[in-house]
């Protein structure tokens, strides 16, 4: 399984590409899409990333000097993984795991070479993520030390 399955995989891209349709009094339900990644991630048997941990550390040290909250979010992410061993819910596991599994995914919404906006899907994934699992990862952070408003910026907890 490569680590592009959840997106391009055939009933998960159709899943996941009915929660982007655009809706004009609603626009685009991000929230919709990072809760079905996840769901699909878990539906995978989805733990950990495997053998995408190599690209991801690769992924995270390009995102450094250019995105560098996108890149602390990703290691936030990352470690969170590192550190559960089952005391994180299910549903925050999965889309930890869609998260970091979507920022290498060769296909993603908004393609990473564009330069300005590449990265901005991305983004907005980690956002949502971190937003739907505030208090999970707020109570990580004061437990490990870590700064969570250097993780959240201004996401409210």
């Amino acid at each position: 399984m490569n680590n592009t399955t959840i997106i391009e995989s055939g009933t998960g891209s159709a899943v996941l590409g009915s929660c982007l349709q655009f809706v004009p009094e609603e626009g685009i339900n991000f929230e919709k899409f990072v809760e079905e990644g996840g769901r699909l991630v878990a539906l995978e048997g989805r733990r950990d990333l495997g053998k995408a941990e190599p690209e991801l550390r690769t992924k995270i040290e390009s995102l450094r000097e250019a995105h560098p909250r996108l890149a602390r979010q990703l290691e936030f992410f990352e470690k969170l993984l590192v550190w559960d061993t089952g005391r994180l819910p299910e549903k925050t596991r999965g889309e930890i795991l869609f998260a970091l599994l979507y920022a290498i995914a060769e296909v993603d919404l908004v393609p990473d070479v564009f330069p300005e906006v590449g990265y901005t899907d991305d983004a907005l994934v980690c956002e949502v993520v971190l937003r739907r699992h505030a208090t999970v990862f707020h109570q990580f952070c004061a437990a490990s030390g870590i700064d969570w408003a250097a993780v959240s910026a201004e996401i409210s907890s």
